[in-house]
């Protein structure tokens, strides 16, 4: 399982919905309402959820450029890496290193080739 700068959602305080909505904003443009209702869709999927063990490998890639100070630690056990850029452009502008970071812990466990 790959977590991209990922907690549970009652790990987030004030300060990361205020920056996670001030990213929001400066993306409107993105937004349109597919968008909007799918976001919905899945803050709705996972409220009341808690992480629970899978047995399986998971690699948590957190943020380097977050703003708001660290985030509450994931709470199962995990492999974690950093990579450049916020929340957004992990995907964005970063997405190649994000990616080369993700590939890096598939080759370590033997399944990528």
């Amino acid at each position: 399982m790959v977590l991209l700068d990922s907690r549970p959602l009652d790990a987030y305080r004030a300060a990361d919905s205020e920056r996670l909505l001030a990213g929001l904003a400066a993306r409107a443009d993105y937004l349109d309402d597919t968008r909007l209702a799918a976001m919905g869709g899945y803050l709705r999927l996972l409220a009341g959820a808690s992480p629970q063990p899978h047995g399986r490998p998971t690699l948590l890639v957190t943020a380097a450029g977050r703003e708001a100070g660290p985030l509450a630690p994931w709470p199962l056990p995990h492999t974690e890496v950093s990579a450049p850029g916020d929340h957004f452009t992990l995907i964005e502008e970063h997405a190649e290193t994000t990616a080369k970071a993700v590939g890096t812990w598939l080759a370590e466990l033997g399944q990528l080739a």
